[in-house]
């Protein structure tokens, strides 16, 4: 990794779209920022196979990213591809491409024309090529690589003298080492352990302990370590959430929600069995999908089903919409068992009795108060009106009853009734009338208590009829 150009910026190439997306399309339905560019190389680009390219990565990791959150991602129904390619291999790449492989020194040249050397050409150029990118493994001149030729990331290309290479600065793959095997020159096998035993123990003592002991997380350190050390042969690189081994303090922290963990960012470490990336990414509206989603992704409602906004735009379960009224706040039926916002008005606490023609609670549908309200005097009034208004009205009709009891009394009840109050007024009764009569006004005077004040009125009212007599 260390003979990589820091200089050089990193690309992304996209394969597998549909063909009628271009540059300008990609870049919005990516949602590229300004700093990265979508191009579509003329030369690469087919109906069979469109290719495009993303320019503009500051470093690996960068694309990286981008490659695993859009990598099988579904643009109008077809699932593209993304791979990470530095510009300045895929330049020398492209420079191989274009020229010819010359022959090695030590193999003879064949000067003989052949149909098929144009065909084999290519195919060893495009094996040399793919082999050219992949770095050496640095563990497989040491064959301690746990990872086999064919698994491992990194390139294992054996030395032509793969069993006696005696070049300790060879840093292609060789056997590995066993100091216990018996040596096959004139030596003895027995001079050959002891020499291997006396070397073993000169390295030991010499060499002493490692200062971090069984924590030692360096795969080349060449001190001794305890029984059980085990560092990890990917350093910092190790992406294994599993693994056990000694990493270095720089590698990755594992997640603290692991395989709960729902950001679809997040730069930390996750066991296999975390969920994989939506293909809907940000346009998924599935309430209950527990795959990751971008940050861009409509967030859900906290009420969940129970939320009653009508104009909220977040994600609620499906079963939201059988439960929502479709009047929202204007529905005033009583009896509605729907879930309707705040603003709608509670129900009457007298639904059916209330009084008031201005109340603005529900009530019941057959719900007919007075307009009148306490001022409606007809008795034969069938609305609704207040118990107040009720008990005034029966206790008036109870008075005017025993008013008309006392009116009507007889004139012979009235005469006897005034014999025996015995008043002095009483004897001027006739006298009074006549004179009223002939002159309409008369001024009486008389003492205190002969009834003048009382009696008559009566006497007037009884002698005129109908007349209105003023006192």
């Amino acid at each position: 990794m260390a003979s990589n150009n820091m200089s050089s910026k990193w690309s992304v190439r996209i394969t597998s779209f549909p063909p009628s997306m271009d540059s300008a399309k990609l870049a919005q339905e990516f949602r590229l920022p300004r700093t990265l560019r979508v191009s579509i190389p003329k030369t690469f680009n087919n109906n069979n196979n469109p290719c495009a390219w993303i320019n503009g990565f500051v470093n690996e990791e960068d694309a990286n990213e981008f490659v695993q959150q859009w990598s099988g991602a579904s643009i109008q129904g077809q699932k593209i591809k993304c791979t990470v390619s530095s510009r300045s291999n895929d330049q020398t790449s492209r420079t191989q491409f274009a020229s010819k492989i010359e022959p090695l020194a030590n193999q003879p040249c064949d000067s003989r024309p052949s149909s098929t050397e144009p065909k084999l050409t290519r195919n060893l150029t495009k094996n040399q090529v793919n082999e050219a990118k992949r770095f050496l493994c640095r563990y497989a001149n040491k064959g301690t690589c746990r990872e086999k030729s064919s698994e491992c990331k990194y390139r294992h290309q054996r030395c032509i003298n793969y069993e006696s290479c005696k070049d300790l600065k060879c840093e292609l793959a060789h056997t590995k080492p066993d100091l216990g095997r018996v040596r096959s020159d004139s030596c003895s096998s027995t001079n050959s352990f002891q020499s291997i035993s006396s070397t073993l123990s000169t390295n030991r003592t010499t060499r002493g302990q490692c200062r971090n002991g069984i924590k030692c997380f360096n795969v080349d350190c060449t001190f001794d370590h305890p029984d059980g050390w085990n560092p990890c042969i990917d350093g910092e690189q190790c992406d294994d959430y599993d693994c056990t081994a000694n990493h270095p303090f720089k590698r990755k922290a594992k997640c603290l929600s692991g395989s709960n963990c729902k950001n679809a960012d997040c730069k930390y470490l996750h066991p296999k069995t975390r969920a994989t990336m939506c293909q809907l990414r940000g346009k998924c509206e599935r309430w209950n999908c527990q795959k990751l989603h971008p940050h861009t992704r409509t967030r859900r409602c906290p009420n969940k089903e129970k939320c009653t906004n009508l104009e909220c735009l977040c994600l609620h379960p499906q079963e939201r919409s059988n439960l929502l009224c479709s009047l929202g706040g204007e529905c005033r039926e009583i009896s509605c068992k729907l879930n309707h916002p705040s603003e709608r008005p509670a129900i009457c606490d007298q639904p059916d009795t209330c009084s008031n023609f201005n109340c603005t609670r529900l009530h019941q549908s057959q719900w007919n108060p007075c307009e009148e309200g306490d001022d409606c005097r007809d008795e034969q009034c069938s609305k609704i009106h207040s118990s107040e208004r009720n008990l005034n009205l029966q206790q008036k009709n109870k008075k005017n009853q025993k008013t008309k009891k006392i009116n009507s009394k007889s004139l012979e009840q009235k005469n006897k009734e005034r014999e025996k109050a015995s008043l002095p007024i009483l004897c001027r009764r006739d006298d009074f009338c006549q004179r009223l009569e002939r002159e309409h006004v008369l001024i009486v005077t008389a003492e205190t208590g002969s009834g003048k004040s009382t009696q008559l009125p009566q006497y007037a009212a009884e002698h005129f009829g109908s007349l209105v007599v003023c006192t």
